[in-house]
């Protein structure tokens, strides 16, 4: 690893010189641009005791008025409305219960006050301190602002309220439910099911894509046999469809606005059931973890419950027009709080009002608060919004000069060429429309971190064979021939899209190979490439890959990154292969760490996990654990190592991965032997365990001959099977 009186690279200005590494973010700075990193981390601190300031502000009011605080109070003057109905209707044994009821409804909003009140306090105390001390990097920041996120959402849990009823002989109970558990909309198949050998497509079917005849990554589903219906997690779409039994196209009934947080948005859903009761969707929102609020939505833990608005349209729009006008009001009150000399902190949250003056319609308003905040960062997305602003008003030759001024600032924004081509569609000039298009297309897949592929005749033909089913070829002719800059980034941008199976595999190795061979700057460039994947990562498999990649390398900066990773590599679905990275980067700082994950299990469980994932978690440790076994086969010298391995014999869970790691590391028979007779007493190994040995096929005959029993074992239970279920 580079000294500081090294000449090194400064991440900000690319050049050559002295410089100082960060320990928060792990890049390299010149001892300017260090300067303005610190000045850029202290707004952030800024930003972070703006928002501490304005949740100060919601937790007192609804501390102040538990009975009327805005996020509860329309919620539960509906409940009491059914409560009140519901005691009208029956006998006066029920009076007490329905007195209850009313009570815990009232109740409920301030129970959490004095905790939260005291969380609040102690992160008060926490900022004040740090900013005395001006001790923090980007790590500290993001406690601070997780913090406050988990402050926001235990305040708005008292809105987490619903009324269920339960049948007996005589009356219907009321009762206040003000808890959420997952939601399963699946059920259980037996291995031994008979499927029928045919299947009809009832819904998708038309390529993947977001078009109302089509699917993209559907995930879970539920059937509603009354209305002859299923509604779909159309995952990768961000959207739930509903297709009519016999329908050509779905429709549209949550999402489909885009991947985003917004009320009207969903973050690739997983899951969702049909609530007959308050006819509505819940669903599980997977990407965005978080609650959302607003007309016809009801609340639970990391779910958000779409139900049918009882409003007209009229109305509607009209109940939109207030909010907006309350949150423009709103913002403008923190805006004359906030001290003159905070005025990082005032212009962010004059964007945040210009985003509600854009919704709301102040169009000019908005466009004076983005032109201020690109005069003062040069930010082009502040001029892209203002162009959109005009747009709206049509006032569409103002727009095309601002997308000008802004193209002319940032050549690559890809959604200025993409708005630009709709100003010449309009005006019926197809080829500057077809020109913009084709730009859109070419800046929107090369990902901003690589900048050595400009947009020419040749670079736009090359993203059109690595779009197609030439995308393979392509990687191993053209790409792997072309040592140059430009070709490496291709490669990086093929990982960072995800491509999935081998041609992602492909790029992920060629980058390995070129890393590996390289040295100095050239070395340097492709590790960052690498760097930037994991940390702009659209995918677990890219972390996966990149972090594989770095450790063929020996990239020294990898293993702080590793060693965070590794207790959050709990996903049975889609496992990141840390201990494997860890091994292969073959750094001894690893031993202890993978160690602590084998003797202490329970340690990597995420504090701040909810029990909708108990069912990913539970696998995922299990195979994080013997993972964790196998890689240390890379430091079998160690005579800790041996030790663990030695105790792992005598437990199940690992047993398997330890006699195996003895095995090719000791070549002593009795381990073989021990594999063995798990084979003759007709079990399989586990999976992990063979690819293990196949990566270690090489080493020892005896080796080969374990694969062959596995192998033979594996084909008679599947003969076995077969003849089951004829």
């Amino acid at each position: 690893m580079a000294s500081k009186s090294e000449r090194t690279r400064c991440i900000t200005c690319d050049k050559e010189k002295r410089a100082v590494r960060c320990e928060g973010c792990y890049q390299l700075f010149c001892y300017e641009h260090f300067t303005d990193h610190r000045q850029a981390l202290s707004r952030q601190l800024d930003q972070i005791e703006a928002s501490r300031d304005l949740f100060r502000q919601k937790f007192n009011e609804q501390a102040s008025h538990p009975q009327t605080s805005s996020s509860s109070h329309s919620q539960v003057h509906l409940l009491m409305r059914q409560v009140d109905q519901w005691e009208e209707e029956s006998i006066k044994t029920i009076q007490q219960t329905a007195s209850e009821c009313r009570q815990l409804l009232i109740q409920n909003t301030s129970r959490s006050a004095p905790q939260t009140e005291t969380n609040l306090a102690k992160l008060t105390e926490e900022i004040r301190q740090t900013r005395k001390e001006n001790d923090f990097n980007e790590i500290d920041l993001k406690k601070f602002d997780e913090q406050l996120k988990q402050l926001s959402i235990d305040i708005d849990k008292s809105s987490h309220m619903a009324v269920q009823q339960s049948s007996t002989t005589l009356i219907k109970k009321l009762s206040v439910v003000i808890s959420a558990r997952k939601l399963l909309s699946t059920i259980n198949i037996s291995n031994s099911t008979k499927w029928k050998q045919y299947a009809v497509t009832v819904a998708g079917g038309n390529g993947e894509g977001n078009q109302l005849n089509q699917l993209s990554r559907p995930y879970g589903i539920y059937i509603d046999d009354e209305d002859q219906s299923i509604y779909i997690a159309d995952q990768w779409s961000h959207r739930i469809v509903k297709w009519k039994s016999g329908a050509s196209h779905g429709q549209v009934v949550a999402g489909g606005n885009g991947e985003g947080s917004r009320l009207d948005q969903l973050n690739h859903p997983t899951d969702l059931i049909v609530d007959k009761n308050s006819d509505s969707l819940i669903i599980c929102d997977w990407g965005n973890r978080r609650v959302i609020e607003g007309s016809g939505v009801s609340h639970k833990f990391n779910s958000v419950c779409y139900t049918a608005s009882k409003m007209s349209e009229s109305e509607e729009e009209e109940w939109k027009k207030e909010r907006f006008q309350a949150a423009v009001k709103y913002y403008k009150q923190v805006i004359d709080k906030i001290p003159q000399d905070a005025s990082e902190t005032k212009i962010k949250i004059r964007t945040e009002l210009a985003q509600a003056l854009f919704t709301s319609g102040n169009f000019d308003e908005a466009v004076q608060i983005y032109e201020e905040a690109f005069n003062n960062d040069g930010d082009p997305t502040w001029l892209y919004k203002a162009a959109d602003c005009s747009w709206q008003q049509e006032k569409k030759e103002q727009a095309y000069t601002r997308l000008q001024q802004l193209i002319t600032t940032d050549p690559t924004f890809a959604d200025a060429y993409q708005l630009c081509a709709t100003y010449f569609t309009e005006k019926n000039d197809i080829t500057q429309a077809d020109e913009y298009t084709r730009r859109y297309k070419f800046y929107s897949w090369v990902p901003k971190f690589c900048r050595h592929i400009e947009y020419n005749e040749d670079n736009v033909l090359l993203l059109e064979t690595i779009q197609s089913d030439q995308a393979l070829e392509c990687i191993e002719t053209t790409l792997t021939a072309d040592t140059s800059k430009r070709s490496t980034e291709f490669l990086a941008a093929i990982c960072y899209h995800h491509y999935h199976g081998a041609v992602e595999n492909k790029a992920f190795q060629v980058l390995e190979q070129r890393g590996v061979a390289s040295e100095g700057d050239e070395r340097e460039f492709i590790g960052s490439l690498l760097m930037h994947l994991i940390k702009k990562h659209q995918s677990i498999c890219t972390i996966k890959g990149a972090a594989s990649a770095l450790a063929g390398m020996k990239y020294d900066e990898l293993f702080d990154i590793l060693a965070n990773l590794l207790p959050q590599d709990l996903n049975i679905c889609f496992p990141m292969h840390i201990p494997n990275a860890l091994g292969k980067l073959g750094d001894r700082r690893a031993i202890p760490l993978l160690i602590k994950m084998i003797e202490e299990p329970t340690d990597t469980q995420n504090d701040n996990s909810d029990s909708s994932d108990d069912f990913l978690l539970s696998g995922g440790t299990s195979r994080l654990i013997v993972e964790c076994c196998l890689a240390l086969s890379s430091f079998s010298d160690d005579e800790k190592v041996k030790e663990v391995l030695l105790n792992g014999i005598n437990k199940e869970e690992i047993r398997e991965a330890c006699f195996a790691v003895l095995a090719v590391c000791t070549e002593e028979k009795k381990y073989f032997d021990e594999l063995e007779k798990i084979l003759t007493d007709g079990n399989t190994l586990d999976y992990m365990v063979i690819e293990y040995l196949q990566n270690n096929v090489n080493k020892s005959q005896q080796v080969e001959n374990l694969l062959k029993l596995n192998d033979a074992l594996l084909i008679k239970k599947q003969q076995k099977e077969n003849v089951d279920t004829d």
